[in-house]
């Protein structure tokens, strides 16, 4: 596995280093490549250290790294996703966009949800139990 994801981020990594584009592109490209690196050695941190590859320093360190590397990416993260130009809906999501009504479009998607419709006998029976309409008798 470690084999296998050295061979992926080498590949990434010459690649980034080969695009033909805008700097800001690579330079985003780059980060995307140090992130994935990163969180192979960060996701395997017992291995490394099990098998004294690094340190726990060195753990320390790509662990640092990699969380200041995702507050790097945060700004970048919607319009890399966006760039694939899938739809809220495709992808299932209120979240992605930067209107900052969030809550809003989460509370609209709940009452649209199936899973939030009331049923017949809801209406039928326990409305009116909660509302105090039926005779206590």
């Amino acid at each position: 596995q470690a084999h296998c994801h050295y061979i992926a981020v080498k590949n990434f990594a010459e690649t980034v280093e080969k695009l033909e584009t805008k700097a800001g592109i690579q330079k985003i490209m780059k980060h995307l490549c140090d992130l994935f690196a990163l969180h192979g050695i960060f996701s395997n941190t017992g291995a490394f250290l099990h098998d004294g590859y690094t340190s726990a320093a060195q753990m320390d360190m790509v662990t640092a790294s990699y969380l200041d590397l995702l507050a790097v990416i945060r700004k970048d993260a919607v319009p890399l996703v966006d760039a694939f130009d899938f739809t809220d809906k495709c992808l299932n999501s209120a979240l992605g966009s930067y209107d900052g009504q969030v809550y809003q479009r989460l509370y609209e998607w709940a009452q649209k949800s199936p899973t939030n419709q009331m049923s017949p006998a809801y209406e039928r029976y326990l409305k009116p139990l909660l509302h105090n309409t039926l005779s206590k008798l």
